[in-house]
């Protein structure tokens, strides 16, 4: 995996040049208290733009106030969707996200790499999320099926495409915005 060091075209911006009453700093609060008091370079860019921004925390949030399924295979479909859309930004924090979520660095690398994760009902939700990143979210019958079949619910199949979606945005944002790695991220993305 290559990481990518052209220059950035969307510019960050300075969180502290805000004042309390611009549509900006609510946000980057939300995202601040989220992110463990942390701003990555990503969230500096969005913020060049309410809209970018406010689309973003809309699905963070929807997440934190709606998400059902456990921790574990959440970070698991994120790893996924990183993977299988080929989002190098994405795939550093998630992996992070993943092994702070109880994952081991073994099976990390094997969900990065379409590899078992070695628990097979979660297998079976991560190709489905696979499938949906590597395409155009389309997903086969087959797939589809054997999530089922493996124990997994329509609504958990469908709440599932809300981290995919998120995944996707911040995949594209990063994309589109050249946003550099973060120095704590830079290292597990090489």
């Amino acid at each position: 995996m290559t990481v990518t060091t052209a220059s950035a075209l969307v510019l960050p911006v300075d969180p502290d040049a805000f004042g309390t009453d611009d549509a900006i700093t609510p946000m980057l609060e939300f995202i601040r208290s989220a992110s463990g008091g942390r701003l990555l370079n990503m969230h500096l860019q969005m913020a060049a733009s309410p809209l970018v921004l406010d689309q973003y925390t809309a699905l963070r949030r929807a997440i934190g106030d709606h998400a059902r399924l456990d921790p574990l295979p959440r970070a698991a479909v994120a790893v996924a969707a990183s993977s299988a859309g080929h989002g190098e930004y994405t795939l550093a924090v998630n992996s992070m996200l993943a092994r702070r979520a109880g994952w081991s660095d073994e099976q990390v690398t094997a969900i990065t790499d379409g590899r078992s994760s070695g628990d097979t009902k979660i297998d079976a939700l991560i190709e489905v999320v696979r499938e949906a990143a590597a395409g155009d979210g389309t997903v086969t019958d087959v797939t589809w099926t054997a999530a089922t079949d493996a124990g997994w619910t329509e609504q958990e199949l469908a709440e599932t495409y809300g981290y995919l979606a998120l995944v996707s945005y911040c995949d594209r944002f990063v994309r589109y915005a050249r946003t550099e790695f973060d120095l704590a991220f830079a290292a597990t993305a090489s």
